[in-house]
């Protein structure tokens, strides 16, 4: 299952997302939201 919700805080917007999946594996945890890294070399990703 997957569950979002919004909430206004001020001026901003937070979003969460939850779901019960089997979740990312910790060694990949660091990896995650790398810029220097992209599926598609025509974005600038290598």
């Amino acid at each position: 299952m997957i569950a979002m919700s919004a909430v206004q805080e001020g001026g901003t917007v937070r979003i969460t997302v939850k779901d019960n999946g089997a979740g990312i594996d910790p060694v990949d945890l660091p990896h995650i939201y790398r810029g220097d890294k992209s599926r598609s070399s025509v974005s600038g990703g290598k």
